[in-house]
């Protein structure tokens, strides 16, 4: 009656036709709990989808405007500040136009890679969609946000990028804010 499926009878089962029934409820019992749980493992799947991009395995804009805005909340009720960098990779399309999509996924996974590399792990990565990626940074001082971009550009810049034999150069334009 509450929900519970992991209620069970308790029944020694026979050819009575009560214990049949509780034979039956039990097996019943078994199946939904089953079903349950796989009802549940689907929704987390579909959860972890549903804010996370499938090429760089980060974080995606969905989850960006899902945290940002607590992150804020936190800072001015802690009195602490928030950095976020916005940055744009510069001539992306150029990687594609020229060496074809694969190269420009792998790039943007290597770049995602780079990103991931370069924070700390209550930072948060997000893919903001195409070429542009933005990075959360909580209790990061104006300075200390404006170092990690370079820190970060720096990286990109420095990024040994291959593909089919040939160094791809990636760069990258900023934009820094801090709250507040």
């Amino acid at each position: 009656r509450t929900g519970d499926l992991s209620a069970r009878t308790g029944m020694t089962y026979s050819n009575e036709e009560l214990s049949q029934i509780g034979k039956a409820f039990d097996e019943m019992a078994d199946t939904l709990h089953e079903r349950q749980k796989s009802i549940d493992s689907a929704l987390e799947t579909l959860q972890e989808q549903s804010v996370t991009d499938s090429l760089t395995r980060l974080n995606n804009r969905r989850f960006l405007y899902e945290i940002l805005p607590r992150e804020i909340v936190r800072a001015k009720r802690s009195g602490t500040t928030i950095g976020v960098i916005m940055l744009d990779l510069d001539d992306f399309k150029r990687i594609n136009d020229t060496h074809g999509h694969e190269a420009g996924d792998m790039a943007l996974r290597w770049v995602g890679i780079t990103l991931r590399k370069a924070v700390r792990g209550s930072d948060v990565v997000c893919r903001y969609g195409g070429e542009e990626f933005c990075v959360a940074l909580p209790d990061a001082s104006p300075e200390i946000a404006q170092s990690k971009a370079e820190e970060i550009r720096l990286a990109l810049e420095q990024l040994n990028f291959q593909y089919c034999g040939r160094a791809l150069m990636i760069t990258a334009s900023f934009g820094v804010a801090t709250y507040p």
